[in-house]
């Protein structure tokens, strides 16, 4: 086990008292539960809960989120079939609790400011059911590249992936989303549980300081692209008055009425008020709004949130010096050929009436479903990825269709599918190929239970795996 630090210690003996700290030392270096939540754009919480206990598993549901749940059993449920297949993800219960108080709606604009691995991003994307646009944003690429593989295995169709500065959707994106969630980055306390050599490797003061910065523009950012009457909701795995309650103060002070904090309340989420002061600095007397998880209330990592309503518009002081975000269109309409190339290749699949009918983009040499019209955020930021990869085309106008198709459209190929029992299903979701089916098509889709696995490709008697390499089962 590893060692506390003393500053650790002294900080939050300031914090809770004595008693306290001995609960919140008991649970630092405690194993956590492990817990998921349903995909519901995919699966209901019922029927995901017959599929695990089937297989041995101890289910128990997550109070503040109707679609999480702990769970016990010998194998962890990321090496199952099903995750991949993006029935569920895997994440701790108390990072339910930032999309379930965001509550966004169908057909709104929403932002994830800082949106990596993806877990909110997909929680976010369900409760939308797919309907309006969901801003993903992430700065590093290498980070992104796991955002949008977590994106896809979830079936997410309306989804905009960017990697920008979270510091600039402020003048991008003036008083625009109805809603924001802005987890930002922090010293991450919460990971103790996960790491026993947290605090050898990642904890110290100047950190939670540099930490402290980057929020502090980052929540000036979010709360001038927020449309009046928007919400946001703040959150970090932390557990330092730096990185939270002295946040707060700094959005209020910094937007003097244009704000106001409103309570986080979610059913059995147990919580504390936020610290009224600490080190000799006072907070602003609306901190006690703050919720603050300690791990030792729910047998969770440690969280913290807050909540903002923006009360009227806002400008950021550039643009106010007239400064314009530029903007991309990514890809432009297939024209008619294109688009009848399209239904002809995938008639024989049965889905003929949705190529004919939906919205398709040609950028580079692939071919996107938008969902919707994506064109209000075109103007302000260029995006990466917007919409659904859904058919790669080669020279010569020869089509291959994307995993990504699959997983965000499972009902268009169910008919035509590959069924498998599983012990295949385990085996090509390993990445095995198969004996090829008899069958006209070209490229095949495998299930298992009703759910895709991944495209095989026909090659003699070979049904060739084309599950993309780092979505294997391992």
């Amino acid at each position: 086990m590893g060692e506390i630090p003393r500053d650790f210690l002294s900080r939050y003996r300031e914090i809770l008292g004595e008693e306290l700290l001995q609960e919140l030392v008991k649970f630092v270096f405690l194993p956590l539960r492990r817990a998921l939540r349903t995909n519901i754009l995919k699966i209901s919480p019922a029927k995901l809960s017959a599929l695990l206990r089937e297989r041995g598993y101890e289910l128990k549901p997550v109070p503040w989120c109707p679609t999480g749940f702990w769970v016990e059993g010998e194998v962890s449920p990321g090496k199952l079939v099903f995750h991949m297949m993006g029935l569920y993800y895997i994440q701790d219960a108390s990072s339910m609790a930032p999309p379930e108080l965001l509550a966004p709606e169908p057909g709104e604009f929403v932002l994830d400011m800082a949106a990596a691995p993806g877990g909110k991003s997909t929680h976010l994307a369900a409760l939308m059911k797919g309907e309006g646009i969901l801003v993903v944003n992430e700065p590093l690429l290498y980070r992104a590249k796991v955002l949008v593989g977590n994106l896809e295995r979830m079936g997410v169709v309306n989804s905009a992936v960017s990697i920008l500065r979270g510091n600039t959707f402020g003048w991008r994106f003036p008083n625009f989303f109805h809603r924001v969630l802005l987890d930002a980055p922090c010293s991450a306390e919460g990971s103790t549980r996960k790491d026993e050599s947290f605090f050898k490797k990642y904890w110290n003061l100047s950190y939670i300081r540099r930490a402290q910065n980057v929020q502090k523009s980052l929540i000036v950012s979010a709360i001038h692209s927020l449309r009046p009457g928007g919400v946001l909701v703040y959150s970090t795995c932390t557990m330092t008055p730096e990185e939270n309650e002295a946040i707060l103060t700094y959005a209020l002070e910094a937007f003097p009425g244009q704000v106001e904090v409103e309570e986080v309340k979610l059913p059995g989420l147990k919580t504390m008020e936020g610290v009224r002061e600490f080190e000799g600095q006072r907070f602003h007397p609306e901190v006690r709004k703050i919720a603050r998880i300690w791990p030792f209330l729910n047998d969770t990592e440690a969280f913290t949130i807050f909540k903002l309503r923006k009360l009227q518009e806002t400008l950021p002081s550039s643009v106010r010096r007239g400064r314009v975000p530029e903007g991309r269109v990514l890809g432009r309409e297939i024209d008619k050929g294109a688009r009848d190339a399209l239904v002809k290749f995938f008639e024989p699949y049965g889905a003929g009436e949705f190529f004919r009918e939906g919205r398709f983009f040609l950028s580079g040499d692939h071919i996107w479903y938008h969902s919707q019209d994506f064109s209000p955020i075109f103007s302000r930021a260029v995006f990466n990825r917007v919409g659904v990869k859904a058919v790669r085309v080669y020279s010569g106008g020869k089509m291959r269709p994307t995993h990504a198709l699959l997983m965000a459209f499972p009902h268009l190929f169910r008919s035509v599918a590959l069924e498998l029992d599983e012990e295949a299903a385990l085996r090509f979701a390993s990445g095995e190929n198969l004996l090829s089916p008899d069958s006209e098509l070209e490229y095949i889709p495998v299930y298992h239970r009703g759910y895709p696995i991944g495209w095989g490709k026909k090659n003699g008697k070979v049904l060739l795996n084309k599950i993309p390499t780092p979505l294997v089962l391992r």
